[in-house]
């Protein structure tokens, strides 16, 4: 059976609703009690929760207890509007307006308050549903980076636990890598990919042994390559969490050089993005000055000495490197 575009589209819809439906709860706020009805018994017939308010006094009662995930609202109330109650809770609850109006003064006051979307009456119903199915989807992507964001503590944490001496190393290489990032300007989504990027750079290290990550003698052969490996378990980790994809050139080549002494893919600059390489020399600056097993923390003008030496065999972006010591002169980070 052939299905046109819209009818496939409106089947995906439903099925995406009808999964989330019962975990969203929606109060409907209207002076008429038949409209309230009316919506109550389409949305509950999709199967979301709801509450009916016929008065704003007794939805802000309820709003201050418990705020719903969507607020579907009428514009006009006997002898008001719904205009300051809009104004309050725009900025935290979804908000779908409701009206009558096609005054231009009107609607232009319900969008310039940051209402987040607007239907018109009489509320159509399969376009409020798919109003609510974008709202939907928002508030799952929300949900989904609070979950994410919980993963990757927890996965820093198991790391961090194994060795005092590299604990908050993430933390630190992100928080320094972002203020470069922001001192050269770089676009908010990048930043956001490296801030990201840096917390996870050192994920693989769950999966190198104890006898190893903790040694604090010399590392044999075998023993160094599977502390390099670290970079690839990271990569493999993460390889099919389709969150994470825009952070696996930092997991896996954040120990890359720009002439290609680096691991594990031995790349050089053309090959590696700014994202990577302003993470790697904050990673290096990073453990530089800290203290590790094997040795005290170094001076920030001893890391700096080191980075400018390593420039010039060709390790790191000078531009970089100065960035980071204009920083670090203003604010030490």
């Amino acid at each position: 059976m052939m299905h046109t575009i819209a009818q496939l589209w409106e089947k995906q819809c439903s099925r995406t609703i009808v999964n989330y439906a019962k975990n969203i709860v929606i109060y409907i706020a209207d002076d008429s009690k038949v409209i309230c009805s009316i919506l109550d018994a389409n949305l509950r017939e999709n199967g979301f929760t709801t509450i009916v308010f016929n008065t704003l006094e007794e939805l802000e009662i309820k709003i201050k207890v418990t705020k719903p995930d969507i607020l579907l609202i009428d514009f006009y109330f006997q002898h008001t509007t719904s205009l300051e109650l809009i104004k309050k809770y725009a900025e935290t609850i979804p908000i779908i307006c409701m009206s009558t109006t096609e005054n231009a003064n009107d609607l232009n006051r319900i969008f310039i308050n940051q209402i987040v979307d607007f239907i018109p009456k009489p509320v159509n119903n399969d376009i409020l549903r798919l109003k609510i199915y974008n709202f939907i989807r928002r508030i799952e992507n929300l949900r989904d980076f609070e979950t994410i964001q919980v993963f990757i503590d927890s996965l820093l944490y198991t790391i961090e636990i194994r060795d005092v001496y590299t604990r908050g190393h993430s933390e630190r290489v992100s928080n320094i890598a972002e203020h470069i990032a922001q001192h050269l300007k770089l676009d908010k989504q990048k930043i956001e990919i490296i801030r990201q990027g840096a917390l996870l750079h050192d994920i693989g290290k769950i999966g190198v042994r104890d006898s190893v990550l903790l040694k604090t003698g010399g590392l044999t052969a075998p023993e160094f390559s599977e502390i390099k490996n670290h970079s690839v378990y990271g990569y493999n980790i993460c390889l099919n969490l389709k969150t994470f994809q825009p952070y696996l050139g930092i997991i896996r080549s954040h120990h890359e050089k720009l002439d290609g002494s680096g691991y594990p893919d031995g790349l050089k600059r053309n090959d590696l993005p700014i994202e990577v390489q302003i993470v790697s020399v904050a990673d290096v600056f990073d453990a530089l000055t800290s203290k590790r097993v094997y040795r005290d923390a170094l001076s920030f003008d001893t890391a700096f000495d080191i980075l400018y030496e390593e420039y010039k065999k060709g390790f790191w972006d000078i531009e970089i490197i100065n960035a980071l010591k204009e920083i670090n002169e203003r604010e030490k980070i």
